[in-house]
Parts: C-alpha cells; sequence; structure tokens
C-alpha cells in the first residue's frame, strides 16, 4: 500500500508543510496572549496593544492560509491515491483467468471500487497523512510547553500519553464492524442492480417483492453502517473522558505552580492554552490508531488482490493445423464429459449438437480454457492451452452478448481501439451500416437479437480473430439466423464453431462438420453432403 502514498508524494509532503505552519501559528496564539498578560502588570499604553493586536491577526491570517493550502493538497493527494489504487485494481482484475475471475460475482468487484474503495482511503491513507501531521503537532505544542514550564508540560504530557490505550482495546472490533460493512454494501448493490436490470421482468405483485427483498438489503446495509458508528462512537466518547482529565490535571497542577511562585500568570493562561493545543492531537492520535486498526480487514482484501500472479502463457494470435481436444474428460457434479476426442482444422467450419444437458456448453468451455479437463488435453497446433493465452484468437459470443451502451460503431471497434482492414466490407455483407450509427442502449436493449450477434460478430472479426465460437447465441432467430450463418460460413481463413439446438437437415448441411453430442459422449461426427 506504501507505494500509492509515494505516488501522491508531493500533495503529501506539501500537506505536511502547511500542517507544520498551521502548528507554528496556532501556538503563537498563547504565546501572544502570555506576552500581554505579562506586560500589563506593567502597564499597557496604544502602541503596545497595537504591536500585540497586529501578531494576533498576523498568526490568525497565516492558520487561514495555511489551513487552505492544507486542504487543497488534501484533496490533490485523495485524487492522487484513489486513482492509482482504482487503476491497478482493474488491471489486476483484467489479469485474472475465466476460473479466478468467477469465483466472485460482479456485485464484489463493484463493491471494491466504490464502497471499499473508499472506506480504505478514509481509514488508512486519509490516516497516514493525518498521523504524520499529528506527530508534529505533537512535536511542536510538546516542545514549546516544555519551555514555558518543564513540570506542568510532563503532567500534560503524561496524562495525554493515557489515551493511546484506547486502539488496544477497541482495534479489532471496529476492523470487524468495518468488514460488516463492506459485506452489507456488497449484498445491497446486488439487490439494487438485480431490480434496476430486471425492471422488465417484474409485473404486478413481483414489484412488491422485489422491493421488499431491496429494503432488506438496505436495512441490512444501514444497520451495518450504524453498528460501526455507535460503537465507533462509544470508543471516541471514551477517548474524550482522557480530554478532561488532561484539562483538570493540567488546570490543578498550574494553580499549584502559580501558588509556589514557580509559573507566573501570563505562562499559566498560556499553558492552559496549550492543553487544548496538545491534548487535540493526542486524541487524534488515539483516534488514527484506531481508524488503521479498523481497516485490517478491507485492506487484506486489496493485498489479496494485488498479491494475484497470473501463470506465465504465450500469446497466440493464429493457428497453423488446428485445435485438438485429446481424450478430454470433466467432471461437474453428477454430469461427467467423457473421453473427447475431437480435432477443429483451421478455416473449417463446425456445428455441434445435442440436446440439453449433453455437454455442449461445457465442451466449448474446455475448448477455450476456461475451464481446465481432469483427463486429457486440448491443443493449439499441439501445443496445450494451459501455456496459451488465446484471447486474441478466438472469439467467443455466447448467449448473453455484452453491448456497451454506445453505438453499434464504438462496440465493433472497441471505441476506435482497432479498425480492421475487412471491417468496412464485412459490415456491408453483414448489411449493418445503419446498424453501427445506432445508440444500442444499455446492454443493447435498443436493437434485437439477431442485431447483437452482428455486433459481436463484427467485434471479434475486427480483432482479426481466426477462430469464432458461438454458443447458442443464434437460438431463437428466425430468419436473421440463416443470414448470419451464410456470412459465418463464408469467412475465408476463420475456424467457426457453432453450438446449435436446429436439427434441420438444410442448415446443419451448411457446415463443414456436424458433432452430436449425447449424454457427455460424442455420439456421432458427421461430414456434411458438401464435402462428400
Amino acid at each position: 500500500m506504501g507505494k500509492y502514498i509515494r505516488k501522491a508524494l508531493c500533495p503529501f509532503i506539501f500537506s505536511i508543510i502547511f500542517s507544520g505552519f498551521v502548528a507554528l501559528s496556532t501556538s503563537a496564539l498563547p504565546l501572544i496572549t502570555k506576552n500581554l498578560i505579562n506586560r500589563a502588570t506593567l502597564g499597557l499604553n496604544a502602541g503596545t496593544v497595537l504591536r500585540y493586536g497586529l501578531q494576533y491577526i498576523g498568526a490568525v491570517a497565516l492558520i487561514l492560509l495555511s489551513e487552505y493550502g492544507n486542504k487543497l493538497m488534501n484533496i490533490k493527494y485523495r485524487e492522487n491515491v484513489m486513482l492509482n489504487l482504482k487503476k491497478d485494481l482493474l488491471s489486476k482484475i483484467l489479469g485474472y483467468s475465466y476460473a479466478d475471475f468467477h469465483k466472485h460475482d460482479t456485485d464484489h468487484y463493484l463493491s471494491l471500487f466504490t464502497e471499499e474503495a473508499n472506506l480504505l482511503f478514509s481509514d488508512y491513507f486519509d490516516v497516514v497523512l493525518d498521523l504524520t501531521k499529528t506527530s508534529i503537532y505533537i512535536v511542536v505544542y510538546s516542545a514549546i510547553m516544555l519551555f514555558l514550564n518543564p513540570l506542568m508540560a510532563a503532567v500534560i504530557i503524561a496524562l495525554s500519553l493515557l489515551g493511546l490505550f484506547i486502539p488496544k482495546l477497541s482495534g479489532g472490533k471496529l476492523s470487524r464492524k468495518r468488514a460488516e460493512q463492506a459485506e452489507a454494501n456488497k449484498e445491497y448493490i446486488a439487490k439494487l442492480k438485480d431490480i434496476t436490470l430486471g425492471i422488465d421482468v417484474a409485473q404486478g405483485s413481483a414489484r412488491k417483492i422485489l422491493s421488499d427483498m431491496f429494503i432488506s438489503a438496505a436495512r441490512k446495509k444501514e444497520k451495518a453502517v450504524s453498528g460501526y458508528a455507535k460503537f465507533n462512537s462509544f470508543v471516541q466518547i471514551f477517548g474524550g473522558l482522557s480530554l478532561y482529565l488532561v484539562n483538570i490535571g493540567a488546570f490543578i497542577t498550574g494553580m499549584v505552580l502559580v501558588h509556589l511562585s514557580r509559573l507566573d500568570l501570563g505562562g499559566f493562561v498560556a499553558l492552559l492554552g496549550f492543553v487544548e493545543l496538545a491534548a487535540l492531537p493526542f486524541r487524534d492520535l488515539v483516534y488514527e490508531m484506531i481508524a488503521i486498526k479498523s481497516s485490517k480487514k478491507i485492506k487484506e482484501k486489496f493485498l489479496s488482490v494485488f498479491a494475484y500472479r497470473p501463470s506465465e502463457k504465450t500469446e497466440l494470435a493464429d493457428i497453423r493445423e488446428g485445435i485438438t481436444l485429446n481424450n478430454v474428460s470433466y467432471k461437474i457434479g453428477d454430469f461427467r464429459l467423457q473421453s473427447i476426442n475431437l480435432e477443429f482444422r483451421k478455416g473449417r467450419k463446425y456445428a455441434i449438437v445435442g440436446e440439453s444437458g449433453s455437454g455442449k456448453s461445457l465442451l466449448v468451455k474446455l475448448l477455450l480454457g476456461f475451464l481446465k479437463p481432469d483427463d486429457g488435453a486440448v491443443l493449439y497446433d499441439e501445443i496445450d492451452i494451459d501455456g496459451l493465452d488465446v484471447s486474441k484468437l478466438v472469439a467467443y459470443i455466447s448467449q448473453d452478448i455484452f453491448l456497451y451502451n454506445a453505438t453499434g460503431m464504438d462496440n465493433v471497434t472497441l471505441f476506435d481501439f482497432k479498425r480492421s482492414k475487412n471491417l468496412d466490407d464485412n459490415i456491408d455483407k453483414l448489411k449493418a451500416r445503419e446498424l453501427l450509427e445506432r445508440n444500442l442502449g444499455e446492454l443493447g436493449m435498443n436493437i434485437s437479437g439477431g442485431e447483437k450477434n452482428k455486433i459481436a460478430i463484427l467485434r471479434g472479426l475486427n480483432l482479426d480473430s481466426k477462430v469464432m465460437v458461438l454458443d447458442e447465441s443464434l437460438a431463437n432467430l428466425d430468419e436473421k439466423k440463416k443470414e448470419i450463418t451464410d456470412f459465418l460460413i463464408g469467412l475465408d481463413g476463420v475456424t467457426v464453431i457453432l453450438i446449435t439446438h436446429d436439427y434441420e437437415e438444410d442448415y446443419l448441411n451448411r457446415f463443414d462438420e456436424v458433432i452430436r453430442l449425447k449424454k457427455g459422449r460424442v455420439e456421432e461426427v458427421r461430414i456434411s453432403k458438401k464435402e462428400r
């Protein structure tokens, strides 16, 4: 976590410098008061009053200017830390393997980027800066108090140190309550996402049920927030008790010293002023130590993400021969994909058919490296996929096609990330020119299923994917299905693997080979009539 502070070192240092000016100018106020009181015993004239008045005004002006500079640097510090934190967080998550990413749902990641990132900053990064500034205040105020009267200063410092035991007693419980708050927020985000994305599904009384579910999650979140706030309030009140003890101890000690003529009246008044100045940083030190302890579990969650190290893989952008499944088996629950031996040669077009639950989608996930076979191997040009990164080689199009809330062209080119030389030709062949000019809406709600497939196919081809895998994405399309299939069949040099429920002979004869699965086994591999 230290690297994020180092990346924000400039505002961090300037914030400390401004805090130093605040400490010095604030210390000047009781010293000016002391000198004025002592001088008053000898008599005051207009010039003396004016001089002390201008000194006081100057000190206040310096405090205000320094505080303003301090706040500006705090804002810049937060901006730098949060931007770098979220950038690295996204970079790590984008590097997750399919299996590692899907260990958590999207709500887990949304919570990390929002509520938990904010909690990490407020309870850790911000507190590290505050701890540094608090230390400066303590050093400056303690040094001046020791100069004014060592004995009274020692009493004030000793009583202030008593509050440092509070974090030891409360830090663990606060950490647990912070973690409970983060978990409740994740559940709240999940319910909110489900309701907003599924608003068209919920009708009539179902909306009441969804509303009750949301209110329950919201109540749990607010109770978790309140639980932390209540316990933290108790800790702060308990910490405030030490501040009153300092006031009482300093007042009694000062009265005794004045009575014994060991301290003049001006020094006594000045030291009483320093009680507030010195005791508050000690109290803040207690709160900051508590906050650091309370951030432990959230910090560990971020550190676990940053500690992720993906296995080294060789990037594969093309294949010379094809993809082979060599005696592949995989078990999930009671279902087993058993002894699969298949070959998908470069540039050929394949249809995979079978009843629901026959293992078609599972086969595709193994083919793409999303899952690792229990036995056997998936080979790309005789190289095991376990050591390969095939993300540039393969375009995977599932039934749930993801689309950005942007134009069709932005979705195809990934916001002008790339425009291949064949893009315009493919757009015309798919008759998608007008489609690409439209805004697709959230998750493509403004377009049809067939149009979503066109966007996804064009996106894959624009990225020069040499293998297109469609996992039932053309299901429930009528005339569009044959139009899109004919386009895919006509792609030169691109291997197409299509999972379909369409058993129509005329449709399947478009493909070079038809693979039929049944109960986790390859029942038949049929060469189409056009190949015979």
